[in-house]
């Protein structure tokens, strides 16, 4: 991969949004295993 500076852009519909206050960490990953394979990440994201 070449390093130097580049633009990143992206572009996504918000189908809905889920607010979570001070979740403990174990809740954090449950939350994320749920909804995982409805996010298109990268494995370094």
């Amino acid at each position: 991969m070449e390093k130097g500076p580049m633009e990143i852009s992206a572009k996504a519909t918000v189908t809905s949004v889920q607010n979570y206050v001070k979740l403990s960490e174990e809740e954090i990953n449950k939350v994320f295993s749920e909804y995982e394979s409805k996010l298109a990440l990268t494995q370094k994201q």
